[in-house]
């Protein structure tokens, strides 16, 4: 079991009953035109110029955040940059139309469980049953099924790896940790970025942490001069070589 713990965010209800209450809710939302399943149109994403570099994932774990997740998807828009954004299922019903901009906008919606728990140490069938929950929400929004997850804290096995893996769910870790989270500044989330390699996978938050947002613009410098561009992430039969701590198998690649 990956040992490093991550900051704690409020769970809020009681699991078993709070995840078939709100996605009951958020089902009848979807039923009666509550969740509008339009768009605003935007502009579609120039290529980079220059992506020989390679790619890399930019990816954010924890949200949606109401309050930042506006500016950010801004400024990945202005600067032509995409994303993977890992959120929370009970975060989504209250933020839908949120998660809708992010797909709608071309960046990739995926797993981070139902109520961001520890599932390296919960029962393995209610770790499965938790992140398959976390995943239904977002297909509730009429979004494509996640193919991804990522456990919460990092905190999982090598069994939910395999069982998620059967039901659907490619674990995704990292190969870049930003360590956004213990309020290190921009300059440290910039530093961290700087050093990922083609195919690499950044692991970065969006709920609560103004410092990450601030630093997309120079994220962004720092991958032109690179030569390196924003990618997707696709499963892959080998585990990413510059992996850490845990084995997992997907990489970065062009959208």
């Amino acid at each position: 079991m990956f040992r490093r713990a991550k900051h704690r965010t409020p769970r809020g209800r009681r699991r078993a009953t709070a995840s078939l209450l709100a996605l009951g809710v958020l089902a009848t939302a979807v039923m009666t035109g509550a969740v509008n399943a339009s768009a605003a149109p935007v502009k579609p994403f120039r290529p980079a110029p220059d992506c020989s570099g390679g790619y890399v994932a930019l990816t954010y774990d924890d949200g949606p955040d109401p309050v930042l997740d506006p500016r950010l998807l801004d400024l990945l828009r202005k600067h032509g940059l995409r994303a993977t954004f890992f959120v929370v299922g009970d975060r989504v019903i209250y933020n839908p139309q949120l998660v809708r901009r992010m797909a709608a906008e071309g960046h990739s919606v995926q797993a981070h469980s139902w109520d961001h728990p520890k599932l390296g140490e919960m029962p393995l069938d209610s770790a499965l049953k938790n992140l398959k929950d976390g995943a239904q929400v977002i297909q509730l929004l009429g979004l494509p099924r996640p193919t991804f997850y990522r456990a919460p804290y990092h905190n999982t096995t090598e069994q939910l790896r395999v069982a998620a893996a059967q039901a659907g769910l490619t674990q995704v870790v990292y190969t870049v940790d930003t360590v956004d989270w213990q309020d290190v500044g921009v300059d440290y989330i910039v530093a961290q970025v700087a050093t990922a390699r083609p195919g690499g996978v950044i692991n970065m938050h969006d709920l609560g942490r103004p410092e990450t947002v601030n630093a997309l613009p120079r994220i962004a410098e720092t991958l032109r001069a690179k030569k390196m561009c924003s990618g997707r992430l696709v499963a892959t039969s080998e585990p990413n070589p510059d992996g850490h701590d845990l084995a997992f198998y997907a990489k970065a690649v062009a959208w």
